[in-house]
Order: C-alpha cells, then sequence, then structure tokens
C-alpha cells in the first residue's frame, strides 16, 4: 500500500489534472488508495467468479454469478474499510480458477497461475492455507476421468510429471509468499 500511495502521490505532482493526488501519501489520504485498491480487486474477483462459472456451467449460471456477486453488501462494506478480504478473495478466486484448468488438463500455465495465485492468498492471510486440498486434488482429477470404474494405476512417467508440476506449482507460490508477505 505504501509503494502504491508514493506511486499515486508522484503522478499528482507530475500531471497537473492529477494534482489532487499529491497527499496520497500521507496518512490521512491512505484509505482513498486503499479503497480504490479494494474496487480494483472486487471487479476482479467478479470477473474470476464469471469465469469460474462459465467454466463449470453455462453463461446464463456465469451472468447470474455475475448478477449476485455485484450486488453483494458485504464486498461494497469491506471495500469502503478497505479490508484484507476483498484482496484475499480475489487470490482465493485465482487460485481455484488454477486449479479448475488444472483438473480440466489444462498445461504448465495453470499450475504457475495456482500456484503464484495461492502464494499470495497466503502472503494475504494465512487462512487461505486450506487451498491446499483443490491444489493437491486437481491434477488427481483428470486420472479418476480417465478410470471412472477403478483408479487404475497410473504410470511411473505421469506420476513424475505429476510431481514435477506440483513442485512447480509450490515453487511458484514460495517465490509470490516470498515477495509479497509484508512481515
Amino acid at each position: 500500500l505504501a509503494l502504491v500511495t508514493r506511486a499515486a502521490a508522484w503522478i499528482g505532482g507530475v500531471i497537473p489534472a492529477l494534482s489532487s493526488w499529491r497527499v496520497a501519501d500521507d496518512l490521512v489520504h491512505t484509505n482513498w488508495v486503499g479503497r480504490w485498491l479494494s474496487a480494483i480487486f472486487d471487479v476482479g474477483s467478479l470477473a474470476i467468479a464469471y469465469r469460474i462459472a462459465r467454466r463449470a456451467f453455462d453463461p446464463q449460471v456465469a451472468l447470474l454469478t455475475l448478477t449476485l456477486g455485484t450486488f453483494c453488501v458485504l464486498e461494497i462494506q469491506l471495500a469502503h474499510f478497505y479490508a484484507v478480504e476483498t484482496v484475499l478473495t480475489f487470490f482465493v478466486l485465482l487460485t481455484l480458477l488454477g486449479a479448475i484448468q488444472v483438473a480440466q488438463g489444462e498445461g504448465m500455465r495453470s499450475y504457475l497461475v495456482m500456484g503464484a495465485a495461492f502464494g499470495a492468498a497466503l502472503a494475504t492471510k494465512s487462512s487461505a492455507f486450506p487451498l491446499i486440498i483443490p491444489i493437491c486434488a486437481a491434477p488427481i482429477l483428470p486420472l479418476l476421468r480417465h478410470f471412472p470404474s477403478s483408479f487404475g494405476r497410473p504410470s511411473a512417467k505421469w506420476l513424475n510429471d505429476l510431481l514435477r508440476r506440483l513442485l512447480i506449482a509450490l515453487v511458484a507460490a514460495m517465490v509470490v509468499f516470498a515477495v509479497s508477505e509484508p512481515y
């Protein structure tokens, strides 16, 4: 937040039309920047919720998700007070979207998104740790789809590839956590 407030104050000093932004870095006006950041993360959360619903269901359900999320009073209240939950919701939904993409058999990019979003969610609030369950379950779901009557015996190559991809996601999570964690 400090970096964003300093950047906003600098922009206010450089661009005359945005001169009111010059006060963004003092303690009294920090809430102004926090509210804007919260609003941006809320809009991002709505976009991700729409994508999740569209992948899991159909466009009508995705529009219903978007509509109900738009009028959710709790998110509006949390944005007003710049609570951490709006940022956490964004990263939790992004982690779940990455897990859904992994479960649907998409490539390495999905593992990286899932891992990086998990690291950012953990850096935001440690209560995001239970996301480790869908992260570990997502790569196994395609195997269950191929063997509906029984688990079958996965090949050593498949297991090595799975562990390598999960390790890459874990490394991405650790890097983002180390960079983002303020403490």
